[in-house]
């Protein structure tokens, strides 16, 4: 079965990269055409996360990046979006209406979804879909 690892640059042109890269395994899966709509907007949001949010004072010396691996199973696929960043913390009500609705969204339409703080800093984010 299929498989795909990629480091990408933390932007927002990234993003669309590696929903086209996914897709084409969700494709090679057999997933129906409702089932890999649901896996770019998952990859969508998953990416967004690490390209736009987990740096968000900007690029240092270095460009930030984030690492996608996505691995095509006999019955599912699962895509992991990992990032150095400054990870998912509990924010105040009032900075922004849509705070936490693309993990609402990932969880709603994944079949799982796993979020963890990486012990050197960042999110890992591990989605399944079948």
């Amino acid at each position: 079965m299929g498989a795909l690892e990629m480091t990408l640059p933390a932007r927002p042109e990234s993003v669309g990269i590696a929903r086209r890269r996914v897709a084409e395994l969700g494709e090679e899966l057999h997933l129906n055409t409702r089932r890999i709509d649901d896996l770019r907007t998952v990859v969508s949001e998953a990416c967004m996360n690490a390209a736009i949010h987990a740096y968000p004072t900007g690029p240092g010396e270095e460009e930030p990046e984030f690492e996608l691996s996505a691995q095509v199973h006999k019955d599912r696929i699962s895509v992991t979006v990992e990032d150095d960043g400054t990870g998912i913390r509990p924010r105040p009500a009032f900075q922004s209406r849509s705070a936490r609705l693309g993990l609402l969204l990932m969880a709603a339409l994944a079949s799982r979804l796993e979020i963890r703080s990486r012990s050197g800093g960042g999110t890992s984010l591990r989605i399944e879909m079948s």
